[in-house]
């Protein structure tokens, strides 16, 4: 049995568990797996790896060389076992009422332990997020965008009062709509280069203040991921893979019912954000005059982004209802790189250049969504 670490970069130190839950390492993952029938000597003798990749939770992955893989993570903390019992019900929700779309985009869910804290996940052992994909590739498939457009339709489409009551989380806004007015949730646990960045955004005109007005946007009507960055898109790196089959949609802590284009602003966020985290700029440097620079440029990346718009809003069916959602994503996609943004300088001393850069871009995408839509991501539904 191999035991692989996270690299640095991506594992964050998990909390420890509480209420007597024994916390779970790599050889307690695989024993738990074992004593669950889902593991047999053979195949940890046969060949098996695990690898650390720890974010807000205790996660192994888990892979065999002939036989299944799973991904087990555990809870740490109170508000962890919150979210990780959410992800669990949710599932057992979306499997029950989802289409056909939807539930081909669900991980198999193999074992929820809510006494242990525990989710246990089947997942593909070729499968990697689609941002490693496009970091790896520097290739943005049409169908892998189409196929993620549509089954955010097929997500969204879960309307009713059943699919809202079937929720263990029905109410929420995202954290940064509070911007404008931060509380303890939003200074807790802050580092000094989380303080210079709320001070950027109350210092720089009405950047607090736009932030602030997109409350009164918020439109609850769905079942929405609430998470759904590039990191939480599965994908296998195959030739069928470039069509789209096979994409799955991971991490489901924070679905509730609540605004569709909180969403679809959380991808198009993330091409934003992929776009300034490799572009060779500097902080005192517009980002509009580096359009063409660096290994993920505008024209690389745009048409896969105009691909998954266009095969939401057909999916979605009510082009009203369709052209509305845009309106309310793009400031959303702005508020949503601020999100980003507090989230990274939590680990940090200092505010880095992209980081000041996606400052910048979401101000100015909060000051003319319209204009931002067409030149940025070259949409103007």
């Amino acid at each position: 049995m191999a035991l692989v670490a996270a690299p640095p970069a991506v594992a964050r130190p998990s909390r420890a568990p509480t209420g007597g839950r024994d916390p779970l390492d790599a050889r307690g993952a695989v024993g738990l797996l074992r004593e669950l029938g889902l593991l047999t000597a053979a195949h940890v003798v046969g060949g098996l790896v695990v690898t650390d990749v720890s974010r807000r939770n205790r996660n192994h992955r888990v892979t065999t060389t002939d036989g299944p893989s799973f991904l087990v993570k555990q809870a740490g903390d109170p508000d962890t076992v919150r979210t990780l019992g959410n992800e669990a019900r949710t599932y057992d929700a979306l499997a029950l009422r989802g289409s056909a779309e939807l539930r081909a985009a669900l991980p198999p869910t193999v074992r929820h332990l809510p006494e242990r804290a525990v989710l246990v996940l089947g997942i593909d052992s070729e499968a990697i997020t689609l941002a490693a994909y496009h970091r790896r590739t520097r290739r943005f498939p049409p169908g892998v965008a189409e196929a993620l457009g549509r089954r955010l339709a097929a997500l969204h489409a879960l309307r009713d009062d059943e699919a809202r009551e079937s929720l263990p989380v029905t109410t929420g806004l995202p954290l940064v709509f509070s911007f404008d007015r931060p509380d303890v949730t939003v200074y807790y646990g802050a580092s000094s280069a989380t303080l210079r960045l709320l001070t950027a955004v109350h210092a720089t005109g009405d950047f607090a203040d736009l932030l602030g007005r997109l409350r009164a946007e918020w439109r609850p009507g769905c079942v929405v991921h609430g998470d759904l960055r590039l990191d939480n898109v599965i994908v296998r790196p195959s030739v069928p893979a470039r069509a789209g089959k096979g994409l799955r949609l991971a991490d489901w802590e924070m679905a509730m019912w609540g605004d569709p284009a909180w969403d679809v602003a959380t991808v198009l966020s993330e091409y934003l954000s992929l776009w300034l985290d490799h572009a060779p700029v500097s902080a005192e440097t517009p980002p509009e005059r580096f359009l063409d620079h660096g290994p993920f440029p505008l024209p690389r990346w745009q048409p896969a982004v105009q691909r998954f718009w266009t095969a939401y809003a057909t999916a979605a069916g009510d082009r009203a209802e369709a052209r509305a959602v845009w309106a309310r994503a793009v400031p959303f996609a702005a508020a949503r790189l601020v999100q980003t943004a507090y989230e990274s300088a939590q680990f940090l001393a200092e505010l880095p250049g992209q980081v000041v850069l996606k400052l910048q871009l979401a101000h100015n995408l909060l000051r003319d969504p319209a204009g931002g839509g067409r030149s940025l991501l070259g949409i103007a539904p």
